[in-house]
């Protein structure tokens, strides 16, 4: 199976306290799930793995196929500027060089696959938060990005929009690779992702 991401003898630490250590580890499959308990590491790792976090020793590498500026990162908590739903996606966008016309057809497009075009108008803090969640996931599609990562991506999402997800992360993973961190059973049931397993800043073989 071909490898996606290697790591090798990566740590990191943070204000002199080890947060990973250690880490080797092959991603190889589309759709991959970091889990463990609170404070394991695993959005660490999720940095790492997005270069969000430079590791303080060890290597990264990925596929030759793969570009490290084409990635997107759905937060557990997302910022939103305080502008309509459509002004917050058309700036996420203006990286692709999209004229207005092309940038407004993806959004109305992804929206309505998403069953929230409906607040294309409002404000994201006039919102609940997991209608906040889906717009934050359809955020991160509009860069069309090679690898998407999600840290806790079902938070806030009721069961109908939790299958919404799921739906589109299977979808997804035809074209993109899919790592995002979940506590949940139901979502690796659902989901049947390869699996890294965290316990305190190293991997858990057991």
């Amino acid at each position: 199976m071909k490898q996606i991401i290697n790591l090798t003898n990566v740590s990191l630490s943070i204000n002199n306290k080890s947060i990973l250590n250690n880490i080797n580890l092959s991603i190889c499959n589309n759709i991959t799930a970091i889990i463990g308990h609170n404070g394991a590491g695993k959005t660490s790792l999720l940095k790492i793995l997005s270069k969000i976090y430079a590791p303080s020793k060890g290597s990264i590498i990925f596929a030759k196929e793969f570009k490290t500026n084409k990635t997107s990162f759905l937060f557990q908590n997302s910022i939103f500027l305080n502008r309509t739903v459509k002004e917050n996606l058309l700036h996420c966008m203006m990286v692709n060089n999209y004229d207005k016309t092309t940038r407004l057809e993806k959004i109305v497009r992804l929206m309505k696959e998403f069953n929230v075009y409906h607040l294309i108008d409002s404000n994201p803090q006039d919102i609940s938060s997991g209608e906040r969640q889906l717009i934050s996931f359809v955020r991160g599609l509009l860069i069309d990005p090679q690898i998407y990562f999600l840290d806790e991506p079902f938070n806030n999402l009721d069961n109908a929009n939790t299958d919404i997800i799921y739906s589109k992360m299977h979808e997804l993973s035809k074209c993109v690779k899919i790592i995002f961190i979940t506590h949940s059973q139901n979502d690796i049931s659902a989901l049947d992702p390869e699996i890294i397993k965290l316990k305190n800043g190293t991997i858990d073989n057991g």
